[in-house]
């Protein structure tokens, strides 16, 4: 359990899973944890759910602290930065979680040697089983990466990424979830369509991705090889995978990733 002060500026669910986790590891105490957050229901919520410290200002949270988690949207990054420029000092680490914010962006609007640190979770981390990607700003030294990934590794996975394929890993992982929950759903309505009923279609659905996932993981193969395994010659399933090549379901993928690293690109500007 380290001894540090940890701010987080905006009371989302991200922010919630990261101190849902920490705690969950023992990280930090409660009351080493301050959360900020204009609705008060949440911050309500944050103080009896995990009895931490809140603010319903962003300069008083940030006082005092050693890391501050920027948990907001991209678009009022601006406005709050604003807000607590004159009260941050270069002793303190602030980590962005906001899609689309470059480190030197952040550094150059705070307009001090900051370390910054930029941060790509996913949403299962709501259940301690995301995948976080790390880009560090020009100031950061081994020290301060070590307490981000230490913080980070509480809801998942953690990887080093080079910040100029941030937009890429916040198109493939950031918002790779959401495909997957909508290949789910076409499974699921495949299976009705075909007569199953919706709750076993759905528990088909799920347990089948589920163990394709498990498959690939502890096999460590390529999914093209265990793709082959299903796909026997002549049979149902290379049947399926030929009308998924027809209608461009892999190139579909790939367009919808490229897109989103694109708007993400687009935040940013």
């Amino acid at each position: 359990m380290l001894d540090l002060k940890v701010t987080f500026l905006g009371a989302g669910n991200m922010a919630e899973a990261i101190i849902k986790g920490i705690l969950k590891d023992e990280f930090l105490c409660p009351h080493k944890i301050f959360v900020s957050d204009i609705r008060k229901e949440r911050i309500d919520y944050f103080s009896d759910r995990y009895k931490v410290n809140v603010f319903s200002d962003n300069v008083g949270a940030v006082k005092g602290a050693d890391v501050v988690i920027l948990s907001i949207k991209p678009q009022v990054i601006n406005q709050v930065i604003d807000g607590i420029r004159t009260t941050l000092n270069s002793n303190q680490i602030v980590i962005s979680i906001a899609a689309g914010i470059s480190t030197k962006c952040i550094e150059d609007k705070i307009k001090k040697k900051i370390k910054v640190i930029r941060i790509m979770p996913n949403m299962p981390a709501l259940i301690g089983q995301g995948i976080s990607a790390i880009s560090l700003g020009k100031h950061v030294q081994e020290k301060e990466a070590k307490i981000a990934y230490e913080i980070f590794s509480a809801i998942g996975e953690v990887v080093n990424i080079e910040e100029k394929l941030m937009d890429a890993v916040t198109a493939l992982s950031g918002s790779g979830p959401a495909y997957v929950f909508a290949f789910i759903e076409a499974l699921v309505d495949a299976g009705v369509e075909l007569g199953i009923s919706r709750e076993i279609s759905f528990k088909l659905a799920v347990e089948t991705v589920k163990g394709a996932v498990l498959t690939v993981l502890e096999t460590g193969k390529h999914p093209v090889l265990l793709k082959e395994k299903v796909a026997s010659p002549g049979g149902t399933t290379i049947s399926a995978l030929h009308i998924l090549e027809e209608w461009g379901f892999r190139s579909s993928i790939i367009s919808a990733v490229r897109t989103a690293a694109k708007r993400s690109l687009e935040l940013s500007q």
